[in-house]
């Protein structure tokens, strides 16, 4: 990493000063792998991240008298981040799936974000009296551009397949081969297992340069679609706030803190041209959807601009005996929350009419020996086109690169085949806002020693899915006389959410017409998959206890402290996974059912810290006047600890099926990921205070066999038991450092630094598998943290 800054003060008068800074900062990581910092073979993608940061200020303050301060300034901030594949740069991926041999052909495109942030923001303080005025005003300006070539799974180039799963081209089957007595023997794998026969199917197909399947991925500008282009996004977004405040000293033992803030946040938009908004309401109430154009120009946009937020602060600060020795405050003030940029993402990589999946397939069952419609490998690599386009999807050329021919219009209302899966905002979706409050005294106990003492809460005034489908009605005559293995087995498990699902947009949804059903019998709209509706509509609550008490005097520095909260919630979310993610409630219709402690809710918290420097050497208690060896022996000593000490994180045990609804694969559902992305199991046990860290032979057990055996699966219908119930394990830490100054000559000192991090090798297991259908249900598999680190370090200041 290179980093420059410079940095400018001039005082104009006795009365104003005028600073500039600048820095600017280059951060290659050119290493192949930039997630685990480790090489990869030549033929992966080198994914290197190019970043290089920007920021500038200007900014002047004028002192109008005694009484009077102004204070303005000008920011700029700008970070370019490119993850770039600098080895196979425009490049099309051969054998993207069910690969039996290593592609030197590697598929990535690369990303790029380029935030930039202009603000503009003048504060005034005007003593007057027992009153200090402040009065403020900022303006912000975002831009946000990003261009994304990979799409899911496929990009902007085009990625061939030869597996036989997918393709028509059955590779040796039905083929013979000729005996040394003139007989011939059909070649039908008969005496190799599945597994053998389709790679030795596929690597025929590899031989003979035969082509089952091509895809690619075509992104919007707006107008048209284009082939080899990126998505393109250039979001927008202004914020202005103002605010007034006063800090008025009632008496010299009581002090009040009055304030008033507004803030006003503009929608966001795209000038790339590739925004949409709905026409109608996403269920389908009042008909297709259709996805409109939006942004600048258009007349439309994602939601309505909230104009009312106002946020009142109110405080004191009290001295009960006027000794100066105690303190009691307390505070209430509305917080509002920013839509930050990863909120964006969300909605416009999963706006419909901005992407679309091209494919071309060869035709089923070619006679043996018959000429391939699609073209063959050694072709496309001399860049001929197809001569015979099947479908009107053939091979095109754009500057040597072969792809698939370019959609010729933009749908912009999706078909009733449950393919999109839309994410928007509510229409009059409201700037989200906290309620905050405090309460709280300080003590001197003595001399350098106060104890703290404070009550904090806070009120959280999230998302739903309005295409969630009902799946507990009578399913039994939508299949006919011939119901399917698989299904039979759902049935078993009480899926019906799966089965709700294959009804509706499987194979098997001819049974809704069979059945006389509507098209809209298990999904209001079934255009869609999942459908999100970004809206303020959840709420969390928060309530804590927190003491601390601290000591600092000469040589030591000690402060601990300790934190009794519970937070509840009906979502939390982490913004994993880029932000990328829709989360919605298992039951949007109630998300109260979701209603449990949140994700991050840690009962019980103690941190604590001491800095001794040890009393022994020159210019301390002991051997003060002591010099030369022994001094360097003997003195600049120092010994720190730092303990952290908690209980554990909550977590849900989740029953392996969808008995309530089905669940999309890119949906996570209140706290849910991965593949517990099913409904909660019910517990039958007397508590739910249940769980320690026992080894046995199954490794290390969280539940014991009792206990995994109070779980049961929900019925059909049913949700489950109540979320984040459980308690995992705990976590303690304590960290120790030792640390030697040298003195080498004028102000420089050479340090000596011995750090030992989990001193005591404390095993702080992780949460256990919760997954009530797995084999190692209830069985920890990892830790939090490595076990113990002994660091040596020398560090020269001068």
């Amino acid at each position: 990493m290179d980093s420059l800054t410079a940095r400018v003060d001039v005082n104009l008068s006795a009365r104003h000063s005028l600073f500039a800074r600048t820095n600017i900062a280059f951060r290659n990581n050119l290493i192949n792998d930039i997630i685990n910092t480790t090489p990869k073979p030549l033929s992966w993608p080198a994914r290197e991240r190019l970043s290089k940061q920007q920021a500038a200020a200007l900014g002047l303050k004028s002192n109008f008298g005694p009484h009077l301060l102004n204070e303005i300034t000008l920011g700029f901030t700008r970070n370019e981040l490119d993850f770039v594949d600098p080895e196979h740069p425009r490049t099309y991926e051969i054998c993207s799936s069910g690969c039996i041999f290593t592609s030197p052909f590697v598929y990535w495109p690369g990303t790029a974000r380029e935030p930039i942030e202009t603000q503009l923001f003048d504060n005034v303080t005007w003593v007057r009296g027992r009153h200090a005025f402040k009065a403020g005003a900022v303006a912000r300006a975002y831009f946000i551009d990003q261009t994304r070539g990979a799409g899911n799974p496929f990009g902007i180039y085009p990625s061939f397949t030869f597996s036989r799963t997918d393709t028509a081209f059955s590779g040796l089957d039905g083929l013979s081969v000729l005996r040394p007595d003139g007989s011939r023997v059909n070649l039908t794998g008969s005496g190799i297992n599945s597994t053998d026969r389709n790679n030795l199917n596929t690597f025929y197909n590899v031989l003979l340069g035969r082509i089952g399947r091509v895809d690619q991925v075509f992104y919007s500008n707006g107008r048209s679609f284009v082939a080899l282009q990126p998505l393109t996004l250039n979001q927008r977004l202004q914020e202005y706030s103002a605010f007034l405040q006063d800090d008025w000293r009632v008496t010299p033992r009581l002090t009040l803190n009055l304030g008033l803030r507004y803030e006003l946040d503009t929608v966001p938009y795209d000038k790339a041209g590739v925004q949409v908004a709905p026409d109608k309401p996403l269920d389908g109430s009042q008909g297709p959807v259709t996805f409109e154009p939006a942004g600048p120009g258009t007349g439309r946009s994602w939601f309505k601009t909230d104009k009312n937020n106002f946020a009142p602060v109110l405080g004191f600060s009290w001295d009960p005996w006027g000794n100066g020795r105690t303190a009691v405050r307390g505070s209430y003030r509305i917080a509002y929350q920013r839509l930050v940029s990863w909120a964006l993402n969300v909605v416009e990589q999963r706006q419909p009419a901005t992407s679309l999946n091209q494919f071309l397939t060869a035709p089923r069952d070619p006679s043996i020996g018959g000429s391939d419609t699609i073209v063959r490998l050694d072709e496309l690599l001399r860049g001929i086109r197809n001569p015979q386009p099947q479908g009107g999807v053939s091979i095109g050329l754009d500057g040597g690169v072969p792809h698939l021919n370019t959609p010729a219009a933009i749908q912009r209302t999706p078909p009733p085949n449950r393919g999109e899966r839309p994410l928007f905002f509510q229409d009059d979706l409201q700037t989200p806002f906290v309620h905050q409050w405090t309460f709280g005294f300080q003590r001197e106990l003595w001399k350098n020693t106060a104890v703290e003492v404070n009550y904090v809460g806070s009120n959280l005034a999230a998302s739903g899915n309005p295409n969630q489908g009902e799946s507990t009605g009578n399913l039994g005559r939508l299949f006919g006389g011939n119901i399917p293995s698989s299904v039979w087995a759902d049935i078993q498990s009480g899926n019906a959410g799966v089965i709700a699902d294959q009804l509706d947009r499987g194979t098997a949804g001819i049974g809704l017409a069979r059945a006389g059903l509507a098209d809209t019998f298990f999904r209001p709209n079934p255009q869609f998959t999942v459908a999100g509706l970004g809206c303020t509509c959840s709420s969390s609550l928060y309530n804590s206890l927190q003491v601390q008490v601290q000591r600092r005097a000469p040589g030591l520095t000690l402060a601990a402290n300790y934190t009794l909260s519970r937070s509840t919630d009906d979502l939390s979310n982490d913004t994993r996974g880029a932000g990328t993610e829709i989360i919605v409630s298992s039951d949007p219709s109630n998300p109260k059912r979701d209603k449990g402690r949140s994700d991050f809710d840690v009962r019980h918290i103690f941190r604590g810290f001491v800095i001794w420097d040890v009393p022994v050497g020159r210019d301390r208690r002991f051997l003060s006047r002591t010099s030369g060896l022994v001094n360097a022996l003997l003195g600049g000593w120092q010994v720190n600890g730092i303990l952290d000490a908690s209980s554990g994180f909550p977590f849900s045990v989740y029953s392996g099926r969808n008995t309530f609804t089905f669940y999309d694969s890119g949906t996570r559902v209140a706290s849910v990921s991965g593949s517990a992305l099913t409904n909660r199991a019910v517990f039958t046990g007397p508590s739910t205070s249940i769980g320690r860290a026992r080894r046995n032979e199954r490794g290390v057990d969280w539940f014991s066999a009792d206990e995994r055996a109070m779980f049961e699966t929900p019925a059909v219908g049913e949700i489950g038991s109540e979320r984040n119930a459980f308690t995992g394990p705990g976590f303690f830490q304590f960290d120790l450092g030792l640390f030697k100054n040298f003195m080498v000559g004028g102000e420089r000192r050479v340090e000596l630094r011995l750090e030992v991090f989990n001193v005591f090798n404390t095993v702080n297991f992780d949460q256990p598998n919760a997954l009530l259908t797995s084999g190692s249900f209830g069985t920890i598999t990892d830790t939090r943290v490595p076990p113990r680190i002994v660091q040596l370090g020398l560090k020269l200041y001068f």
